[in-house]
């Protein structure tokens, strides 16, 4: 939090943030302190980095006798963080934030840079070194496009908070409305369940990728937000850098479709919805003769064709008619295996006992 009108709620409040951020990280936690445009002696700058969690650091700090940290409404800057340990060891040096000569500063994120790989020491620690030697802008700019940053700075030598980070992650501000007190965060949703537990009215925003803003502390009084929160914030610069990998790839995807679309509607919009195609013909265009058609066969039920189904057609009788032969009778007659029936296959007919008897009669 920064600003002059921070009060002993806003102690309260940044605790409280503080244990809601422990769900971001529990492997570290730091806190620095300052009242700006101040002399040495009274700027009461202080700080403490602890490897346990946010509860830890505020035990420890209720431990200090005499420490003003957490505990002072004089000062106008208090930068807070809670780490979730990716690179480095978990040891209190490797909590942020880190003191340098020229800058104090904050990170989130994981960088991807080979040059800021070391065995015990943390990523964002060798970034603010580099930021220390020469500036903010050139070392962001220089990172890999897969690195995510969200950075907070305060400058030693201006006085100011400088903030920036890229699309990987999120920052998120709010602005009190009955006194000039600032948050920031990496979440905008903690923030807000924070300030509205506390009862608090604020206006709030998210950081744009890729720009640098700053704020001087001592601007953020309760006319200046009134007036308008982005008044306050400086945009000293806007880094040159390509979408991350990830990013790159959904972008491509979408102009792909966009494209795909545009030039489906091109093609609808060359071909007149009003006329009607040429090569297709309507019944009533098409009058088909006899002679171009040929010979007319008109369609003619198969003979016997309902018969095919009926039960009656299975059976057949003798030659007397005396005995009715089912299909197996008349397979078996057919075979020369039946009994009592014999097949003639000339004629193609069925004879039992009583039909041959007949034709001895007869003869």
């Amino acid at each position: 939090m920064a600003g002059p009108g921070i009060s002993g709620s806003d102690l309260k409040i940044i605790h409280n943030l503080g244990i809601v951020s422990m769900l971001r990280g529990t492997d570290g936690a730091g806190v620095y302190q300052i009242k700006t445009r101040s002399q040495k002696f009274y700027n009461q700058e202080d700080g403490y980095k602890t490897w346990g969690n946010w509860i830890d650091l505020c035990d420890d700090i209720d431990r200090k006798k005499g420490s003003k940290l957490l505990s002072s409404v004089s000062v106008d800057v208090v930068m807070c963080h809670v780490r979730a340990a990716t690179r480095g060891a978990l040891r209190d040096d490797n909590s942020h934030p880190f003191m340098f000569e020229h800058i104090v500063g904050a990170h989130n994120g994981t960088l991807k840079d080979k040059r800021y790989e070391h065995p015990t020491k943390t990523d964002s620690e060798l970034m603010f070194r580099d930021i220390n030697k020469g500036n903010m802008e050139d070392v962001l700019e220089s990172l890999d496009r897969d690195s995510a940053f969200a950075v907070s700075v305060f400058d030693r030598r201006t006085q100011t908070l400088r903030f920036s980070r890229n699309e990987l992650r999120t920052l998120a501000f709010a602005f009190l409305a009955d006194r000039g007190v600032m948050y920031w965060t990496s979440e905008k949703d903690m923030l807000k369940y924070v300030l509205h537990r506390a009862g608090e009215e604020a206006t709030y925003f998210n950081l744009r990728p890729n720009k640098i803003v700053s704020i001087d502390p001592n601007q953020l009084t309760k006319k200046n937000i009134e007036d308008g929160p982005l008044k306050i914030m400086k945009c000293d610069a806007e880094l040159n850098r390509p979408l991350p990998t990830i990013l790159q790839k959904q972008e491509d995807a979408r102009l792909e479709r966009e494209a795909k679309e545009a030039a489906k509607a091109a093609k609808e919009a060359e071909t007149p919805k009003d006329v009607e195609p040429t090569n297709v013909t309507t019944q009533t265009e098409t009058k088909v003769t006899t002679q171009q058609m040929g010979k007319v066969v008109p369609f003619v039920p198969r003979a016997g064709s309902a018969a095919r189904f009926s039960t009656a057609s299975q059976y057949q009788k003798c030659s007397c008619g005396s005995k009715t032969l089912n299909l197996l009778d008349q397979n078996l007659a057919k075979r020369g295996k039946h009994v009592n029936v014999k097949y003639d296959p000339t004629t193609q007919t069925f004879s039992c006992a009583g039909c041959m008897k007949d034709d001895v009669q007869t003869g």
